[in-house]
């Protein structure tokens, strides 16, 4: 779309001479709508039709707040309208909402609250959404004058709309970029107001000059978007999540068509090739429906200036064969969420005449009411438990041959929008019995009724009900037919098989993993954990209903496969099983309930180079056995009884991050060559061939149990008769030291030094199986994959928390009586320990509590919860703690809470701890060169002036600034009074995470001030003052990964600032006069050196 900014050609370099970068500006004007000659003429024609005084004008913020409140608060009938914020713009601007439906019920109190108020059941939720670029100006209007005729129209009694206003929850959004607005400058219909060279001041992108349209999660993109510098993307991405939108148009300018997705692809190719989403025909109806009443769209010649020849055939054009736009918003909607977006091109001019809105209006009207109505095609009802009758929220509607699934509201009410046809609709939820609808009708107009009333299984616990719907009575439905009198149940449901049998090498595997990441987004992250000797990533296919968060209480559980490159039927498996689990995720209650209740990562190669050295035929041969450096990957890690002196490989060292950077808590290593489950210990202090018992010798039994039975070749206990025929293992488990000594093992590791508990699992007698025998191999092994997977859920389960404030503490251990092995809680305080069925004393301690003991029973079955409650040892205060600020009454919740903040800052490890538990997304995701991290605190003071000051404490002998920010409430005076805060980092330039912590808790700080109590309280008592890199030189010459490497240690001058502090940036920094200088010097209540 026009207003997408469009590329013609690669990047232009910054450094190009000035008359180079001229012409090469002007060329691409010139291919361009933007160009300057087209502004030009429109102005011009716009100036001799200025005469009449128009009706309509655009509002600035004060107007466009005024208007709208005017609207909602006293031109509206009551119930009628309700103006409210979803967050604010980056230079703190309201993003305005006004909802306009009937009867609005309440807002509900508390944080769970929506903005705006609740839904209401039955009705499906519309947002229209303008002015994302700020320059692009016609929607915000036009939103404004449709808000006021839907108003009017009800007051005077027009028939269409009230009936549209009785049937549909409706929500006009007129700017989600208005510090763009502010900027952009009326009649530039090209967007040419701003920086030529840069880009910048033309209003198209927000005040951190981020086009709004590029920075969405994206469902090609491997990166997450850096939402910090997109409030206004984040806020609308919250917002979001707590309704089920069913219908959305965003209002652009810059041409005249209706865009659809998708808006990209996964090769990015410019323009030209056409993105089908699985719901292509319903975005053509809906997309024709507006074009076909636009006076001007429906020609499809919008004939722009600059763009003469540009045609879109009835009006209508697929995103991404218009051009590539990655990030966009209506991908977002689609992929993410319920929604279905559609983008609008409303004019040629971006920003045309007030003159011309009358006109505008007029041609716009019809398809704005036209396209709102069609929220009502398709199918509707409620998913409703058959023995309660409640309705069951975020059931899934799946339609036969639509790749795309949409979830039930808080009612347990869905709209599914779908063109006319004949189409099998099946409602899934976990604990209950998948339900079929066969033959639903569904005809031109309003939406067939179809309901279900699901039966709840026994095997699965029911999920909570929502709250009972009440039954709407809506004039929407005329002519829908009601099916549920046909309703038949499938008898049986069958899970779809896996179809991709093959071997697959490297590349192969890739774009298999790409293309499930692709195909099921809202339920898979494809991430790398590190590289091989040869450079190729270490994938990790994550599945969840909540992919990349770890929800709290939600265990995480892990495959891998061909650590062994010559050991293949493991990676195939897992590739088989990413596959069946995407296909049946929604459908099949067996997989919907352990997607849900479980994080699952699979990695399908943790040796991909021996395997493109291995050669398919091998039965017990060692060619790709090993790693690139010819090191056995499972000899390689630290060992208990044995030092191991080969060097830790880049993969196993990928590995062990990664197992410490998540809270595994059970695992299995899939290798070939026998057919047993293999349980820790793998080796003992004799490195003989003997029965090495761990402390949880039990239940490991009982987990490779659950795998072996499963497979009935394995528990026969005689697997490679031929290859070994003394060979037997009892039920197809065994001690690995019992059956032979592996030092260096990955099952041993894991269990030692993390809290995750890994079996080892022989898969086969051949090492290397023809590919024609793979799906006996899937057939084998599929119900023990699944059954291992649900192991995870037994044991005991719980959080430890603070008596105080109720947080969860971290590191909190827990220990179980008779059993010498303990575990800890993960960032929220919760934990996961597995036990076979007993009677257990547990007992949860922390540093600085008093532990807590209880006697739990453990059955056969789901994990028993257990919550453990620790106070505190000695409320005094302890050496290294913050002093008495001699504030209000403890008593009261907010200085307890500000206490408890400033406590938390002070603790050994207690920055990391608030960022990690914060419910803001400040969170860092990289590491910054020096420049970005100049340019975050330049944007920092920017953005917050009154309580920041940036200042220089001097120059490194690089000559790069040493910077200092402070954050208080009157951050350019000095108040000896103020106890201070000061935070220090970079000191080594190769430690770079305390720069990242301290960056990231500026912002927090300067995000919840005045929105949070306690950090308010912090910042208008307190001076903290941040130096975030003390050694920028350093830094800039360390080398990510490189965890052993000096190089960054010191400054360039080779000195070790940690141990030259003292004699030398102490006497730098004291040379500045103790009020004018630096606030590093003064004297600080609290200092926290970051290393």
């Amino acid at each position: 779309m026009a207003g997408r900014w469009r590329p013609t050609g690669g990047l232009v370099p910054l450094l190009l001479p000035p008359l180079l970068l001229l012409l090469l500006l002007r060329r691409a004007e010139a291919a361009h709508i933007k160009k300057a000659e087209a502004a030009a003429y429109t102005a011009a024609t716009n100036a001799s039709v200025a005469v009449a005084a128009p009706a309509m004008h655009y509002l600035d913020e004060a107007e466009l707040a005024s208007s709208l409140r005017s609207l909602a608060e006293n031109e509206a009938p009551p119930g009628l309208a309700r103006l409210f914020s979803i967050g604010r713009s980056g230079e703190g601007r309201e993003l305005w909402v006004l909802r306009l439906s009937a009867n609005l019920p309440e807002v509900e109190a508390g944080p769970e609250g929506v903005p705006g108020g609740p839904p209401i059941a039955g009705r499906p939720q519309v947002k229209l959404v303008a002015n994302m670029h700020g320059d692009e100006t016609l929607g915000r209007a036009l939103l404004v004058r449709l808000a006021r005729e839907l108003v009017s129209g009800w007051l005077r009694g027009d028939p269409r709309l009230r009936r549209l206003l009785n049937s549909t929850d409706l929500y006009l959004m007129p700017s989600l970029n208005p510090d763009g607005f502010a900027r952009a400058t009326e009649g530039d219909c090209a967007g040419a107001g701003g920086d030529r060279q840069t880009g910048a001041g033309s209003g198209r992108e927000n005040a951190r000059g981020r086009d709004l349209n590029r920075s969405f999660p994206d469902q090609y993109g491997s990166a997450q978007p850096d939402l910090a510098a997109v409030p206004e993307v984040r806020a609308l991405m919250e917002w979001m999540r707590r309704n089920r939108f069913v219908l959305s148009a965003n209002l652009h300018g810059g041409s005249v068509v209706a865009s659809y997705p998708y808006d990209d692809s996964a090769v990015h190719q410019s323009t030209g090739l056409y993105s089908k989403s699985p719901d292509d025909e319903v975005f053509k109806y809906l997309a024709k429906a507006y074009a076909s009443n636009h006076p001007i769209m429906k020609t499809g010649t919008p004939n722009c200036p600059g763009e003469e020849n540009e045609v879109f055939e009835g009006g209508i054009t697929n995103g991404a064969q218009w051009y590539d736009v990655p990030g966009g918003m209506q991908d977002y909607n689609y992929v993410w969420a319920n929604c279905f977006e559609v983008t609008f091109e409303l004019s040629c001019c971006k920003y045309p005449p007030a003159s011309q809105l009358e006109v505008e209006w007029e041609n716009n009207r019809e398809s704005l009411l036209t396209f709102i109505e069609k929220v009502h095609i398709g199918i509707k009802g409620f998913v409703r438990d058959a023995v309660t009758q409640a309705g069951l929220e975020n059931a899934t509607i799946a339609v036969a041959g639509i790749a795309h699934n949409i979830t039930t509201g808080r009612f347990g009410d869905y709209h599914r929008l779908l063109v006319p046809g004949t189409y099998n609709i099946t409602a899934a939820v976990v604990g209950y019995r998948p339900v079929t609808i066969v033959n639903v009708e569904v005809k031109e107009g309003n939406a067939t009724t179809v309901d279900f009333s699901l039966e709840p299984t026994i095997a699965v616990l029911i999920s909570e009900p929502t709250q009972d719907a009440p039954v709407p009575a809506t004039d929407s439905a005329t002519n829908a037919t009601n099916v549920t009198s046909t309703e038949r149940p499938t008898p049986t449901h069958q899970a779809i098989q896996p179809k991709d049998f093959r071997h697959h090498h490297f590349p192969d595997m890739e774009i298999f993993l790409r293309k499930y990441a692709n195909e099921y987004p809202s339920i898979t992250r494809l991430y790398s954990v590190g590289k091989s000797v040869e450079q190729r990533e270490l994938y990790v296919m994550e599945i969840s209903d909540n992919p990349g968060i770890h929800e709290l209480g939600e265990p995480e559980f892990k495959y891998i496969g061909n650590m062994h490159g010559n050991e293949v039927v493991g990676r195939e498996l897992l590739l088989n099983l990413i596959e069946y689990l995407c296909k049946n995720y929604g459908t099949d209650p067996e997989v919907t309930d352990l997607v849900q209740k479980t994080r699952i990562h699979i990695m399908p190669s943790m040796n991909p180079d021996g395997y493109e050295k291995s050669q398919e035929g091998d039965r017990e041969g060692t060619l790709g056995r090993n790693n690139s450096n010819n090191y056995d990957l499972n000899r390689n890690f630290p060992d208990q009884f044995f030092q191991i002196s080969d060097p830790l490989q880049p993969e196993t060292m990928a590995v062990m991050n990664w197992l410490k950077t998540y809270p595994f808590v059970l695992s299995a290593n899939l290798h070939g060559g026998s057919l047993v489950v293999n349980y820790p210990y793998d080796d003992d202090q004799r490195g003989i061939a003997t029965y090495s018992k761990s402390p949880d010798d039990s239940l490991f039994q009982q987990i490779a149990l659950s795998y072996a039975k499963e497979n009935v070749q394995m528990f026969q206990g005689h697997p490679c008769a031929e290859m070994y025929p003394d060979e037997y293992f009892p039920h197809g488990i065994t001690n690995g030291a019992h059956w032979y000594n592996v030092p260096g093992g990955m099952q041993d590791w894991n269990y030692l030094n993390t809290n995750c508990f890994e079996l080892t699992i022989e898969l086969g007698c051949v090492k290397y199986p023809k590919a024609d025998e793979l799906p006996r191999y899937w057939e084998q092994n599929r119900r023990s994959l699944l059954q291992f997977i649900k192991q995870v859920h037994r044991g005991v389960k719980g959080f430890v928390l603070d008596a105080t404030d109720g947080q969860g503490i971290l590191n909190a251990t827990i220990s179980v009586a008779n059993i010498d092995h303990p575990v800890s809680t993960y960032t929220g305080g919760d934990y996961w320990r597995l036990l076979v069925q007993g009677t257990y004393k547990i007992t949860a301690s922390a540093r600085g509590y008093n532990s807590e003991t209880k006697t739990v029973k453990v059955g056969n079955k789901s994990a028993v919860q257990v919550n453990f409650t620790l106070t505190r040892k000695d409320s005094k205060m302890e050496e290294g703690k913050v002093p008495d600020i001699n504030m209000a009454d403890v008593s009261d919740p907010v200085t307890k809470e500000f206490e408890m903040l400033i406590k938390n800052l002070s603790a050994e490890n207690g920055l990391e701890h608030l960022l990690l538990t914060s419910t803001a997304d400040v969170l860092p995701y990289r590491y910054r060169p020096y420049k970005d991290l100049s340019m975050f605190l330049r944007g920092l003071n920017l953005n917050y002036p009154l309580i920041t000051n940036l200042t220089s404490l001097g120059q490194s002998v690089e000559f790069r600034q040493i910077w200092s920010l402070e954050i208080s409430n009157k951050p350019n005076q000095s108040e000896p009074e103020e106890p201070k805060i000061r935070f220090v980092a970079g000191v080594h330039g190769n430690a770079p995470v305390g720069t990242e912590l301290l960056l990231a808790l500026a912002e927090f700080l300067c995000m919840n001030y005045q929105k949070n109590l306690a950090i308010t309280k912090l910042i208008d008592k307190t001076r903290i003052v941040i130096v975030p890199s003390l050694n920028p030189d350093g830094r800039e010459i360390a080398q990510e990964r490189d965890c052993t490497s000096k190089i960054g240690q010191t400054n360039a001058h080779g000195k070790d600032l940690d141990t030259d502090f003292t004699s030398r940036v102490y006497q730098f920094l004291s040379s500045f006069p103790s009020t004018g200088g630096p606030v590093l010097m003064q004297r600080a209540s609290l200092g926290i050196p970051l290393y």
